[in-house]
Formats: C-alpha cells, structure tokens, sequence
C-alpha cells in the first residue's frame, strides 16, 4: 500500500482505536494531539508538543511500528519522533498572586478599600 497522508491518518486512527480498546485513555489523548508528516516512503515524522506526548508514543513503539509495517506492507518503515514546543505551551503560566499582590489587585480595583483601611488604620501583614 502507498503511504499517503490519508492512508497514515487512516492507519493512525486504527491504532489509536486498539489503544482505546485497551482502555489506554492516556496514550490515546496523546496520539490524537500528534500530528504526522511523510519524510519519504520509508519514513515517518511524529510532531508532539512536549516530552510527556513523546514518552506515550515512545511506550508503544514496538506496537505502532509493527501496526504500521504491517499496514503499508513495507518491513523498512520507521518513525521519529519529534517535540516542537508550540507557543502556547512555551508561555509560562500565571502564578498565583501572594497578599500584597491581592491587596494592591483589589485596591486598584476598588479604591474605597484603600481608604477604609486609612480610616481604620489597619496595619496588614504582608
């Protein structure tokens, strides 16, 4: 069979399907977030987006590379895998804000805080 991009995702979906079967709901998330490309007849990319997607592929290797030879008819086929960080997954991620944050946070938003705690004169403890 000619490896096409349809007969990949075809294939790709196949195995995925046996994964789901297996109730290997992990593995299965992550082969659906990995996207394919041809290098040649012989050759497979497998894009994921950070390590952990690469470690579940890379735990199903012998499975995959047997379903797929078998699917393509074709004993010298291979694969790589490939981490290419998105931007969205590269951005670091809000940390949460700590009381003086909160408290300057808050008061920009409501300045009567502020004043309140003038009148009161309340010392708070950062």
């Amino acid at each position: 069979m000619l490896l096409t991009n349809d007969e990949l995702s075809q294939a790709w979906s196949v195995f995925t399907q046996k994964l789901e079967d297996r109730k290997n709901h992990s593995a299965v998330t992550n082969f659906k977030m990995a996207k394919l490309n041809i290098v040649n007849n012989d050759s497979i990319e497998i894009v994921t987006e950070n390590n952990i997607q690469q470690k579940f592929i890379e735990q199903e290797r012998a499975l995959l590379i047997e379903h797929l030879q078998h699917h393509f008819g074709n004993k010298a086929l291979s694969y790589n895998v490939i981490i290419v960080e998105t931007e969205a997954s590269s951005q670091p991620i809000d940390k949460p804000l700590n009381t003086k944050e909160q408290y300057l946070k808050i008061i920009e938003e409501y300045p009567l805080v502020k004043e309140l705690k003038d009148r009161l004169r309340l010392e708070l403890d950062y």
